[in-house]
């Protein structure tokens, strides 16, 4: 059920912006590699990421079959999930009870939030064709503390 509201968002964010039509394995990759610098604080992740990719050994789209494609896609989707699990159980008060219940909830809310504020994201396309945010983006609640779970921000 979450997973298929999941898809479904992320479909309508990516109809409504035109993003849809044209598949590229760089621009893809550059994309996911942007999310990744942000993890360790790089000052300008999205020029970064590009360069990264460009720089590569992928001088051009590699040529692997649709299902290897998906494949991978899948299998980041699995580590990120898994990603996202261990990183709530790190911020989880030691000794809590139903550990597991808490942890789902938790990524259920961040994902809610995060949907929420991308569907209302405005900007344009950049001459890359990456979605950019306008200036008046409002970043979603992350809960990450059990008073930030019971809390109704949706910001």
């Amino acid at each position: 059920r979450y997973m298929q509201t999941i898809i479904d968002n992320v479909y309508e964010f990516n109809k409504q912006r035109d993003l849809i039509k044209d598949y590229d394995t760089k621009k893809e990759a550059a994309l996911l590699l942007e999310e990744i610098l942000e993890l360790f604080e790089n000052e300008n992740p999205q020029e970064t990421a590009r360069q990264i990719i460009e720089q590569s050994a992928m001088t051009k789209t590699p040529k692997r079959r649709d299902a290897e494609h998906i494949d991978a896609y899948i299998d980041i989707v699995y580590i990120a999930i898994g990603s996202l699990i261990k990183k709530y159980n790190s911020v989880l008060p030691a000794g809590l009870q139903n550990r597991k219940r808490f942890i789902i909830a938790f990524i259920s809310k961040a994902i809610d939030n995060v949907c929420i504020a991308n569907a209302g994201k405005k900007g344009h396309l950049d001459e890359k064709g990456k979605w950019v945010k306008s200036s008046d983006f409002q970043e979603p609640f992350i809960p990450v503390t059990l008073q930030d779970l019971y809390e109704n921000k949706r910001r």
